[in-house]
C-alpha cells in the first residue's frame, strides 16, 4: 500500500471520526433539550397559557384583554372585594333602576377601583356611604356603583361605554389618565389587546417555530423580552418624554370626548377629575423621589413627573370646552402635613383609607353644590362620618346619646 493511499485512509477516518462525534454531540443535546421540554411540560403540566385561568376575581377577553368574573369573590372573604352581577365591584344591583334613584357610576382605573383596600374602603364606597346619610327631597336615594377596573385606559371604558348605559345612570364621574400615560412605555395584556399592539419580533423562521413549538423556549423567550424591556424602560430615567405624553394624552382626550358626547346625547350628567398624584411642584424632581424610591422605579417617576401637569391641562381644558363639573384634588393632597398618608407607605399611586375619604369627601362637597343642590335636605355629618370610617369610633346609638 503507498504512502498517499495510506494517509488518504487516515484522512477519511479522521474525518469519520469527527463526523460521528459531531452527530454524538448533537444527538446529545437534542436529547438533553427534549428532556428538559419533557421536565418543564411535567412541571407545568397545570399550568395554562391563558393567565387568567386560576384568577379568582378576572377571566381572558378577546377584546379587553381581561374582564371581571360577574358574581365572583375574593378569597379573603366578600367584604374585602367582590364582583357585583353586572361585573363592577361591590355589592349586586338592580339593572333595572327603581323608582326615586339617582345612580352614579364611577369610572376609573386601579385608584377608583380600589386596590389595597376593602369594598366599603373605596373612594365609591365611602361616597355611598355618605350619600345613604344624607337626606333628599321625595326621599331620593343616591346610588353609586365603582366601575373601576385596574389597568383599564380609557380606550377600555369607551368600548365598555353602551354596556354602561344598560344600567340606567344618571351620572358618570370619570378620574381617568395615568394609566394612558403608563402605557406609552410598558406592555400590558390589557393595553396590548384593546389598542391591537403585537410585539415586534426580528426572530428567523427557525427559532420562531421553536418558540412556538416549544414550551421551554417560549418561556425562555418571554423571560428574555421582559428583561429586555425592562432595560429599556431604564433607559427613560432621564429622557425628555414630553412628546410621548403629549401623544397619549391626544388619545386620552379623544377617548374622553367621546364618552362625553355620549352622555350628553343622552341627557347624562358628567363628572371629572383630576388625577391625584403623589408629588408637589413645590419642590424639585429628587425632592419629590426621595420620600418615593422604596414604592417606585425612576423612570417610572420620570414619566409621571412630567405627565402631571400635562394631564392637568388636557382635563382642564375638557371640562372648559364642555363646560362640566370638574374637580382637581391636588391642591388637598398638598395641603396634608404627611402626603404619604394619602397613598399608603407602600404605594405611589392608590389611595390609601384615608387618601380615599378625602377624594369621597371633595367629590360629595362639589356634588352638592352642582348637580344635587336643588335635591338635597340634610347633608351628611363630616365630623361623626371621620370618626367612624378614618379612626374606627363605632358610632353611639341614637338611644344612648344624652340630650
Amino acid at each position: 500500500m503507498s504512502i498517499v493511499t495510506m494517509t488518504t485512509t487516515r484522512i477519511l477516518s479522521v474525518h469519520r471520526m469527527i463526523i460521528k462525534r459531531i452527530l454524538s454531540s448533537l444527538v446529545g443535546v437534542a436529547l438533553l433539550l427534549a428532556t428538559a421540554e419533557f421536565v418543564y411540560r411535567f412541571v407545568h403540566d397545570k399550568q395554562t397559557t391563558d393567565k387568567y385561568a386560576n384568577d379568582p376575581l378576572c377571566v381572558s377577553d378577546a377584546v379587553l384583554g381581561y374582564r371581571f368574573r360577574q358574581g365572583s369573590v375574593s378569597p379573603q372573604g366578600k367584604s374585602v372585594n367582590c364582583i357585583n352581577n353586572v361585573g363592577f365591584r361591590g355589592d349586586d344591583v338592580d339593572v333595572i333602576k327603581p323608582k326615586n334613584t339617582y345612580r352614579i357610576v364611577c369610572v376609573g382605573d386601579s385608584a377608583t377601583n380600589g386596590v389595597n383596600v376593602h369594598n366599603h374602603e373605596t373612594y365609591p364606597g365611602i361616597l355611598s356611604e355618605m350619600f345613604s346619610r344624607s337626606q333628599f327631597k321625595d326621599n331620593l336615594k343616591v346610588e353609586v356603583i365603582n366601575a373601576g377596573v385596574p389597568g383599564y385606559v380609557t380606550d377600555h371604558h369607551a368600548y365598555l361605554f353602551e354596556r354602561y348605559l344598560e344600567i340606567s345612570p344618571d351620572l358618570f364621574i370619570f378620574m381617568l389618565g395615568m394609566t394612558d400615560v403608563q402605557a406609552i412605555l410598558q406592555r400590558h395584556e390589557g393595553w396590548d389587546t384593546i389598542r391591537k399592539r403585537v410585539a415586534a419580533r426580528n426572530y428567523n423562521t427557525f427559532v420562531e417555530y421553536l418558540i412556538q413549538r416549544s414550551r421551554l423556549c417560549s418561556a425562555i423567550e418571554a423571560w428574555l423580552s421582559e428583561w429586555i424591556d425592562e432595560l429599556q424602560l431604564q433607559a427613560h430615567e432621564k429622557k425628555d418624554l414630553t412628546p410621548e405624553i403629549e401623544q397619549a394624552l391626544i388619545l386620552y382626550s379623544k377617548n374622553m370626548q367621546a364618552m362625553i358626547d355620549g352622555c350628553r346625547a343622552r341627557g347624562i350628567s358628567v363628572f371629572n377629575i383630576n388625577y391625584p398624584w403623589n408629588f408637589t411642584s413645590s419642590v424639585g424632581r429628587e425632592d419629590n423621589f426621595t420620600p418615593l424610591k422604596d414604592t417606585i422605579k425612576y423612570w417610572e417617576f420620570n414619566l409621571f413627573w412630567q405627565a402631571m401637569p400635562l394631564l392637568g391641562q388636557a382635563n382642564a381644558s375638557l371640562a372648559a370646552k364642555n363646560n362640566m363639573v370638574y374637580l382637581d384634588p391636588q391642591p388637598s393632597v398638598l395641603k396634608a402635613k404627611d402626603r404619604l398618608l394619602f397613598y399608603g407607605k407602600a404605594d405611589f399611586s392608590h389611595p390609601s383609607i384615608q387618601g380615599n375619604f378625602i377624594i369621597a369627601t371633595l367629590v360629595y362637597k362639589t356634588l352638592l353644590k352642582t348637580v344635587l343642590r336643588d335635591k338635597i335636605v340634610r347633608e351628611c355629618d363630616g365630623f361623626e362620618f371621620a370618626q367612624l370610617y378614618l379612626l374606627g369610633i363605632p358610632e353611639l346609638p341614637v338611644n344612648d346619646m344624652k340630650q
